[in-house]
């Protein structure tokens, strides 16, 4: 199982799968030191550059859209390795009923 861009362009493999509450799992990354990710917009888009630009910290900078059977992830997570959100572990989630 492969996640693809908007373009359809294959993006990162599907390779982990959890059982719980979206509160659950929330809770669980948090608890693990895991920031949920904001929302891509206007002003989380000039927050990333400016986060890469000056060398900023930004926890909770947007992860790219990658799409699952169609749809956008329902969770992304993620852990900052150093000072700029171009360094950093992301993790998304699906939403499924099996």
């Amino acid at each position: 199982m492969v996640t693809h861009t908007p373009q359809g362009i294959p993006g990162d493999p599907i390779n982990v799968g959890l059982v719980g509450t979206k509160k659950e799992v929330v809770h669980a990354f948090a608890v693990a030191g895991w920031d949920t990710a904001d929302a891509v917009t206007l002003r989380t888009a000039i927050d990333i550059g400016e986060s890469v630009l000056f060398s900023r910290p930004y926890p909770d900078a947007p992860v790219s859209r990658l799409l699952f059977e169609g749809r956008a992830q329902d969770l992304a997570f993620e852990k900052p390795v150093g000072d700029s959100a171009d360094r950093r572990h992301h993790v998304r989630f699906w939403q499924t009923n099996t």
